[in-house]
Parts: structure tokens; sequence; C-alpha cells
């Protein structure tokens, strides 16, 4: 390729075309139980589940082989004290509550 021609070309009309082939494996259910240690089930990040039915959250956790998680939602105040998280999950789930100070 001439010089010219690597000048001549724009970002707008760059298509790279890839050339790699590899073979694909589709994974269907992890090889091991999973154990999730950094989750988000709250907003913003997680998806809006505290407010879904706790039985369809368990269901997505079924399909994929999770057995234990992090949720590190823990809340603040009162919330921390949620029975939902406390109990209702059957043992599979550990919080994280944030403890902050002014530095006083």
């Amino acid at each position: 390729m001439s010089d010219k021609k690597v000048a001549d070309l724009y970002l707008s009309q760059f298509e790279p075309r890839p050339r790699l082939e590899v073979k694909q494996t589709n994974i269907v259910r992890p090889r091991f139980p999973v154990i999730d240690a950094h989750n988000h089930l709250a907003e913003p990040f997680g998806g809006d589940w505290e407010k879904s039915p706790l039985s369809e959250l368990l269901n997505v956790l079924d399909q994929a082989d999770v057995r234990f998680f992090v949720d590190l939602d823990g809340g603040w105040g009162e919330d921390i004290l949620n029975p939902r998280a406390k109990t209702a999950w059957g043992g599979r789930t550990k919080n994280l509550e944030a403890v902050w100070s002014d530095g006083a």
C-alpha cells in the first residue's frame, strides 16, 4: 500500500473486516457452582431487583447456578435491617453495609 492511499483514508471511510475465526462453545451452565462476590441488586446499578418478587430473582440465580452472592447494596440506617435480605434468601447471601463517618 502506498503512502498516498494511507494518507487519503479517513476514519469515516475505515471499514475493518474481522478475519479471525475461532471455535465457539455455548456454555449453558457453569462447570462449577458460582459464588458472585460482587453484586448490586438495587437501583441504579442492579436493575431494580429489590422491587421484584424474591422468587423471580431466586429463579434467575438458580438458572445460572449461583449458590451464594454478596449484595453490596446493604443500604443505610434502618434499611440494613431489612428482613428480606437477612432471612428470605435461605443463607445464600451476605450484605455489605457501609458505615461512613465525617471524621469526628
